[in-house]
């Protein structure tokens, strides 16, 4: 009987240091779960942040591209009077806060006022279709500057962004 009881004890003993163990790997593998969700919030946090940024850069780049284009596509006197029209210029702050919906309305009302940028309002309303993934739209107003305007500072471009298509 007593060895009965040293065996009974002895298995006992092994038992409860194998669920220790077992235990302790639990207890290991819990936190280092615990451990990666925090890192995975802290990644997702900075992936946020990121995106953001980049967000950011896209806007600028955007609004820098648009300036260069009107800049380089504009004489001194014209890029005045531009500047001096406040629907035209409304409709350019749309734009260049990829608010392609607004800018487009505010192109056409800006068309309607027969103003003497003309070419200029029909290329920015074209690119504004194009942003706002309107390629048709885009085309047939494109189309209307090489058509109507073969003299305009806008035709090439117009024919080109029309050809790249």
């Amino acid at each position: 009987m007593k060895f009965l009881f040293i065996l009974f004890f002895i298995s006992n003993v092994a038992f409860a240091t194998q669920v220790e163990t077992n235990t302790n790997n639990i207890v290991k593998q819990y936190l280092m779960i615990e451990k990666l969700k925090n890192d995975n919030k802290q990644l997702l946090g900075q992936y946020q942040v990121l995106k953001n940024q980049l967000q950011d850069l896209e806007k600028k780049i955007n609004e820098l591209a648009i300036s260069i284009v009107l800049k380089k596509s504009t004489s001194k006197k014209q890029q005045l009077k531009i500047i001096q029209n406040p629907l035209y210029q409304k409709a350019k702050k749309a734009l260049n806060n990829l608010k392609y919906k607004e800018a487009i309305k505010l192109f056409k009302e800006h068309l309607t006022k027969k103003p003497n940028n003309i070419d200029a309002t029909y290329y920015w309303l074209a690119k504004s279709y194009l942003y706002a993934n309107n390629k048709k739209e885009a085309n047939i107003i494109l189309k209307k500057i090489i058509d109507n305007y073969p003299n305009s500072r806008f035709y090439n471009k117009a024919k080109k962004q029309l050809n790249s298509k």
